[in-house]
């Protein structure tokens, strides 16, 4: 359907490309890559429309189309259109969260605690090694095409919450609970490897400073936690790179169902 043909229909099709655009919107302002600073409004808003116009066509031509009417109930349902593409976005966003927190826990723990760098795709400080993970798992996803999967995801919400449908299911609260669940799974099976070599290094210098104290072990232990913890990032990065696809190719079929019954 052509632009003019949209208009050209007074009420209902200008009411579905409303709601549509409100919810691929919402996404852009949450998802990977789409929510960076970087990404001109102008180009967000374009996907949005662009994406809607396509899909005008087959959910007019849906059996049982119900679209709200009156005020109160368009308020409600684009905010319940917003809501599910914010939602989906942010989802989308917990593997990087969960591979930053991991990259913060292991920079605290090698000794860069005080270490911040400037983050331009969230226009933060972030430390050094929080951002060069998530960096890499932002690479990852886009090689794996996981932000065609969180679109087609988003398409996928049509069928399981049609337009103008509320959004808060029961079950709702659980799927949340059980993606934070996976945010902190995917930090600690990523960060518990690395701390637990830091981990017997700080062993053995305490047990060498014990034993010969006058050496003062603890003053050349800085250097050599930031010795290990690269050597094992730099020799473990194919592994940590396998486990990061491992990981988005479980997490985003998840998002296609997070809004299903």
């Amino acid at each position: 359907m052509e632009l003019t043909g949209l208009m050209q229909l007074p009420g209902q099709g200008i009411l579905v490309f409303g709601l549509l655009m409100t919810r691929f919107g919402a996404l852009a302002l949450t998802a990977p890559i789409l929510s960076a600073p970087q990404v001109p409004i102008r180009v967000r808003v374009g996907l949005g429309a662009l994406m809607a116009l396509i899909l005008v066509p087959l959910e007019l031509a849906r059996p049982g189309l119900d679209l709200p009417g009156g005020p109160g109930g368009l308020a409600t349902a684009l905010a319940g259109e917003a809501f599910i593409g914010l939602v989906l976005g942010v989802l989308g966003m917990f593997i990087l969260y969960g591979v930053q927190f991991a990259g913060y826990l292991i920079g605290l723990q090698m000794g860069f605690g005080m270490d911040q760098v400037y983050d331009p795709m969230s226009n933060q400080q972030l430390p050094s090694l929080a951002l060069f993970l998530g960096s890499l798992a932002l690479l990852v996803l886009l090689l794996t095409d996981g932000h065609l999967a969180i679109l087609e995801a988003l398409s996928g919400t049509l069928d399981q919450i049609p337009l103008g449908h509320n959004p808060f299911t029961p079950a709702l609260l659980d799927r949340v609970l059980s993606a934070l669940d996976a945010l902190f799974t995917i930090a600690f099976a990523l960060l518990f490897p690395i701390l637990g070599v830091l981990l017997v290094a700080e062993i053995g210098l305490a047990v060498m400073n014990r034993m010969m104290p006058a050496l003062n072990v603890f003053s050349a232990g800085f250097a050599l936690k930031i010795a290990i913890g690269m050597g094992i990032l730099l020799t473990g990065l194919p592994s940590i790179t396998h486990f990061l696809e491992s990981v988005i190719a479980r997490w985003l079929p998840r998002l296609s169902g997070f809004f299903g019954s």
